[in-house]
């Protein structure tokens, strides 16, 4: 909240991802912002073999929402999901 109080925590896994390209992982949850809130932060976590830890993208939205994108490569994906990765 506004004085820097946690008001919700919630995590997602990797290993619940709902969809995945070579290393590339997309990890979907749903939550619902709490009254109050005022600001999001993500934490990266590597536990059991920190290797390496990175995120490329984060995409926040209303779950009834259609986000479409390209790349540089024309790869078409729709809500961060692959519709035509090469």
């Amino acid at each position: 909240d506004s004085t820097g109080k946690v008001i919700q925590s919630v995590t997602s896994r990797t290993i619940n991802s709902t969809d995945n390209k070579g290393m590339w992982f997309r990890n979907g949850l749903y939550f619902s912002l709490p009254a109050g809130c005022c600001t999001i932060t993500i934490k990266v976590l590597n536990e059991q073999k920190p290797s390496y830890k990175v995120m490329d993208e984060l995409l926040l939205r209303p779950a009834d929402a259609i986000i479409i994108s390209k790349d540089s490569q024309e790869n078409v994906m729709v809500n961060n999901h692959c519709l035509t990765c090469k």
